[in-house]
């Protein structure tokens, strides 16, 4: 008996030391923020942060002896150039989000009274897109976010959380495209040079609208454009080469993908790059095409009162390289163009006009030039 307690109290000193060693081990595992709001971080859930930046706009009048021109900035939303505009992408149950500004290094407060509601939805792939700006950041450097995921309008304990985005820089580094610009492949290679920072890049390969209005809210700078004529390719590619190429054929199934669909034969694409950091904040962008409008109706509010509608044009970036997927014009003996290769029908493919942030409506213009104190804002 007395043997027996002997070693009973021997194994209960090493199972307590075992503990004890397994404790010290838990201790070195980095420990979950306490700032932030309650719930599990989601990988499902990607936040991507970006500045409201101006598009700059040209408008020339050429019936004018000296061929005036004046310069503007059309922004997507009212407000300066640095708010802060915040981009969700979800992939989770969640129906619904709570957006959150960090005020200081120990606490978040929530950006809204409101729960942020689903601006698009990407029903293949089970994902949503939420949209919200801050006109109000907190004075916390660097402004920085965190989005939970709301269950018919309930938080628990194991309630999505975004990453934390952090908005540390005002300019966008320029992405140059370096893919070919007429293809012949439907799978064609998609290419531009890595810039440094970068963890991944998000793509969106889209046809422009018509319409003059519309082709200018397609063209302010955003990671995934506000309004197209239809979608080829909105996915997001991690990884990065900084001074190379980074590239990817159409099809990959290694990347998240939200929409996909087989390029037409003589369609012009815009192809939009747009690279994030470590914390999702959009820090380059391929400036896009140089394009040229002539002021239709729904442009003349662009117009200074001495430039007639007629001979005026507009002068902006479109945000995106067009790529022609283009036929070929000779080939074997007796076999035909394309010989073998099954092109998809433009009736089926064809999905109309996309709006993805469906709140925006007319631009913000603001001089592009001088000082903040004589900037104005035009609204139509």
């Amino acid at each position: 008996m007395t043997r027996y307690s002997k070693w009973f109290t021997v194994r209960v000193a090493l199972v307590a030391l075992a503990a004890l060693a397994g404790c010290g081990a838990l201790t070195t595992d980095p420990a979950p923020d306490p700032s932030l709001p309650e719930g599990v971080t989601n990988p499902n859930a990607r936040l991507v942060s970006y500045r409201n930046h101006g598009l700059r706009v040209m408008v020339r009048d050429y019936a004018s002896t000296n061929i005036d021109s004046v310069v503007l900035s059309a922004q997507a939303l009212p407000g300066p150039t640095t708010m802060p505009l915040l981009l969700l992408l979800d992939g989770t149950t969640a129906n619904s989000f709570e957006m959150f500004r960090r005020v200081d290094a120990r606490r978040f407060e929530r950006t809204a009274d409101h729960a942020l509601q689903s601006q698009f939805k990407y029903v293949d792939v089970g994902y949503e897109e939420f949209f919200t700006p801050d006109p109000s950041p907190s004075g916390y450097t660097p402004s920085s976010y965190v989005a939970r995921g709301l269950s018919d309008g309930i938080a628990t304990h194991a309630s999505p959380l975004t990453n934390e985005g952090q908005l540390t820089q005002t300019d966008l580094i320029r992405i140059k495209y370096n893919g070919e610009l007429f293809p012949l492949d439907s799978l064609f290679t998609v290419s531009w040079v890595g810039v440094p920072d970068a963890v991944g890049y998000w793509i969106h390969i889209y046809e422009k609208p018509i319409a003059g209005f519309e082709r200018l809210v397609s063209s302010y700078p955003a990671p995934i454009s506000y309004l197209t004529a239809a979608d080829l390719l909105i996915a997001y590619r991690e990884g990065n080469n900084p001074g190379g190429s980074v590239q990817f054929k159409l099809g990959a199934t290694d990347m998240l993908t939200l929409r996909y669909r087989p390029p037409l034969l003589g369609h012009d694409y815009l192809v939009r790059i747009s690279g994030v950091d470590r914390t999702g904040q959009v820090i380059a962008q391929t400036p896009g095409d140089l394009d040229s409008l002539g002021v239709s109706t729904d442009l003349a509010f662009l117009l200074p009162a001495t430039f007639g509608i007629e001979k005026s044009k507009l002068f902006f970036s479109l945000g995106g390289t067009k790529v022609t997927r283009r036929s070929l014009t000779r080939g074997p003996a007796n076999a035909p163009a394309n010989a073998g290769v099954a092109e998809p029908s433009a009736a089926t493919l064809q999905l109309g006009r996309q709006q993805h942030v469906t709140r925006l409506g007319w631009p913000y213009l603001t001089p592009s030039s001088g000082g903040s104190a004589d900037r104005r804002v035009w609204r139509h």
